[in-house]
C-alpha cells in the first residue's frame, strides 16, 4: 500500500483472491481512498467472480474488471493494457517527472490539510531533480492522503513555480474563512492556526506582507482569544493540541498560547501586550528555512557546529530579519525588539535593558525549544523545565515563576 501511494508510478493493480486473510474488495477500498481512482484487476474463481461483481464498489467505477480463472495469458494481457491506457489519459502520463528543480517550488504539507481537493497538480520530490504526482488536480483526496505522507516524514509537497503563489493565496484565504466561521470547533481552529502561520511564512518570503498575511495574521490572535474563553488552564488545552511534528508552526501556537496563559497570571492581560506577543510567537522564525534550526538555543548551543555555514548564516541573521518584517504590520503595536531579543543568552550582561514582556517571550522561546527537543509531552515538560531555570534572576524572575505555577511545579 505504501509503495502504491508514495514510491512508484503505479498505474494498474492486480489483486488475487489467492490473498490470504484478504478482502479483494476490503483491499480495493482502501486503495482508493488513500490513493486515488486506479484500474483494478480482480483475479478469481467463479465463485469469488459472483461476490465481486454483486458488491457495490466494483459498480461504482468502470476501470474494475474481473477475470475469472483459469485464463488465456492473451485476456491479462489485453486487459492490462487497457488499463494503462485509462491511466495515461487521465493522469497525463506518467506519474513521475524528471524536471529541473528550479521549475517547482515547495509549499508546507500542512497547507493541504485545509482542502480535499485542490486545482493543481502537487508532487513530492523522490530524489534530486525527480518528482512524482502525489495529487491530480480537481480530483478529492482524503485526509488520511496527507497523514501517511507526513508519516513518512515528508515536510514539503511541490508545486509548479507559476502556480505556488495562486496556491498559497488561496490557501491564505481558505484558513481565513475557517477561523472567521462560527460553525469552526476548537480543534479546526487551532489546526487552522497552525497552518496559517506556515503559510504567513511562506508568503513574506515568496511575496511580502501583503493584505491576507495581514489579515491572517490578525485572526490567528483574535482566535486564541476565542479558544481560550472556557480553559482556565493551560494544562487542559496542552493536552488537547495537536502537537504531533514539533515543526515551526506548531511551535509558534504553542507559544501563543503559553503567552496568554502568561498574560492572565501576571495580570498583564492588556489586548497590547497580547497582540504584541502574538505577532512575535507568528513572524520571530519566518526566516528559518529548515525546522531543524529551531531545536538550537542560542547562538552558543553546541548543536551549531553541526550545521554547514550557510545555515549557521540563517540561524545568526533570522532574529534580526524578521525583526524587520514586523515593522510592515501596521495593524499590529511595535514588536521588532521582542523579536530581535528572542535568543537572548542568560547572561547578566544581556539582559540589563530587556523589559518584562521580552524576557517572558524569550523565556517562552527557550521552553519551546526545549519541547522541541525532548518532545511537546508531559514528560517533554518535566524534561524541559529544568533546562530553563538559568533564567531565574531580574526581569525573567516572573515570568519563570509563573511557568512553575502554569506547569504546577512547586
Amino acid at each position: 500500500m505504501d509503495i502504491i501511494i508514495h514510491e512508484s508510478p503505479i498505474s494498474v493493480i492486480i489483486i488475487d483472491n489467492q490473498l490470504q486473510d484478504e478482502e479483494q474488495i476490503s483491499i480495493a477500498e482502501d486503495i482508493f481512498e488513500a490513493a486515488g481512482q486506479k484500474p483494478i484487476i480482480f483475479l478469481g474463481d467463479e465463485s469469488s467472480t459472483t461476490e465481486l461483481i454483486t458488491s457495490e464498489f466494483f459498480s461504482n467505477y468502470k476501470t474494475n474488471e474481473i477475470i475469472e480463472k483459469p485464463y488465456p495469458e492473451e485476456k491479462l494481457k489485453s486487459s492490462i493494457e487497457k488499463a494503462l491506457e485509462w491511466s495515461k489519459t487521465n493522469t497525463g502520463g506518467s506519474a513521475h517527472k524528471t524536471v529541473e528543480e528550479e521549475e517547482y517550488l515547495p509549499v508546507k504539507l500542512k497547507s493541504f490539510y485545509l482542502y480535499d481537493k485542490v486545482a493543481y497538480d502537487v508532487y513530492y520530490m523522490v530524489y534530486t531533480d525527480n518528482y512524482m504526482k502525489v495529487l491530480t488536480k480537481n480530483k478529492r483526496y482524503t485526509e488520511s492522503t496527507i497523514q501517511n505522507l507526513a508519516k513518512k516524514n515528508i515536510k514539503d509537497l511541490y508545486l509548479i513555480k507559476s502556480e505556488k503563489i495562486k496556491f498559497l493565496d488561496e490557501s491564505m484565504q481558505r484558513a481565513i474563512e475557517i477561523l472567521t466561521s462560527k460553525n469552526s470547533d476548537q480543534d479546526k481552529k487551532i489546526s487552522t492556526q497552525i497552518c496559517g502561520v506556515l503559510l504567513i511564512h511562506e508568503m513574506v518570503n515568496e511575496v511580502g506582507v501583503s493584505d491576507s498575511v495581514l489579515s491572517l495574521a490578525d485572526l490567528i490572535v483574535n482566535a486564541a482569544q476565542e479558544v481560550v474563553k472556557d480553559i482556565k488552564d493551560f494544562g487542559t488545552l496542552f493536552a488537547q493540541m495537536p502537537l504531533t511534528y514539533g515543526d515551526l508552526g506548531e511551535q509558534a501556537i504553542f507559544m501563543l498560547y503559553l503567552c496568554h496563559y502568561m498574560n492572565a497570571e501576571l495580570e498583564w492581560e492588556s489586548d497590547m501586550t497580547f497582540r504584541k506577543l502574538g505577532l512575535a510567537c507568528i513572524l520571530h522564525d519566518c526566516k528559518l528555512k529548515y525546522d531543524d534550526l529551531s531545536l538550537i538555543r542560542n547562538i552558543e548551543d553546541e548543536q551549531l557546529k553541526e550545521y554547514n555555514l550557510h545555515s549557521l548564516n540563517i540561524y545568526k541573521e533570522h532574529m534580526l530579519q524578521a525583526s524587520q518584517v514586523s515593522t510592515e504590520f501596521n495593524n499590529f503595536p511595535d514588536c521588532s525588539f521582542i523579536i530581535r531579543e528572542h535568543h537572548t543568552l542568560p547572561e547578566k550582561k544581556y539582559t540589563n535593558n530587556m523589559n518584562s514582556i521580552s524576557c517572558l517571550f524569550t523565556l517562552v522561546r527557550r521552553l519551546t525549544t526545549e519541547l522541541a527537543n525532548f518532545g511537546f509531552t508531559k514528560m517533554g515538560i518535566k524534561q524541559a523545565l529544568p533546562e530553563i531555570q538559568v533564567y531565574e534572576f531580574g526581569n525573567f524572575k516572573k515570568p519563570y515563576d509563573a511557568i512553575l505555577k502554569i506547569f504546577s511545579i512547586n
